[in-house]
């Protein structure tokens, strides 16, 4: 038995989601993602995908990576 109301949710902002979804496949790919690639790839500011990511980071989705190199990081934004 179900108390209370069902709550449906719609989507409010078809870019956000597009965003998410390309941020969620990327990490599911290769188990991780850099905001610099996600900004390029998606023409989206800076301070754009970091107020994704930390969605996900506050989900407990998502960390901060401290294992990757500068020079790992650096090859991963040119590809």
């Amino acid at each position: 038995m179900v108390r209370g109301r069902v709550k449906v949710y719609e989507v409010y902002d078809e870019r956000r989601l597009e965003a998410l979804s390309f941020i969620v496949e990327r990490l599911r790919s290769q188990g991780y993602v850099t905001s610099m690639e996600v900004s390029r790839t998606l023409g989206l500011s800076l301070e754009r995908v970091r107020e994704l990511l930390a969605v996900l980071r506050k989900a407990g989705v998502i960390c901060e990576s401290e294992t990757f190199t500068p020079s790992f990081l650096e090859a991963a934004v040119r590809s």
